[in-house]
């Protein structure tokens, strides 16, 4: 693609007309990816900086997103504990 951006298209609200202009990829959190869900069901989506995809109603699931989008998430409550007795041990009485 080199060298295209996304902006917004002119007169739409800030929207930045991804499947007119046929771009093939999408970067830049939330707001970024549900417009894009909502611009197409045929372009592929990359998520990057999404926080829980599946309480936005980006996919289905994390394990089977379906559709056209897949992607990372940091989202990851299983290992909240984890990260806290990791804080502990590196800040002794932070938490």
């Amino acid at each position: 693609m080199g060298g295209r951006e996304a902006r917004a298209v002119p007169g739409s609200g800030g929207r930045t007309g991804y499947a007119e202009r046929r771009c093939d990829r999408v970067a830049g959190g939330t707001l970024a990816a549900l417009a894009a869900k909502r611009a197409t069901t045929s372009i592929p989506i990359v998520l990057l900086g999404v926080g829980d995809p599946v309480a936005e109603g980006l996919v289905a699931s994390l394990a089977h997103p379906g559709g056209n989008i897949t992607g990372l998430s940091a989202f990851t409550p299983e290992l909240i504990g984890k990260r806290l007795e990791l804080l502990k041990q590196a800040v002794p009485g932070s938490v």
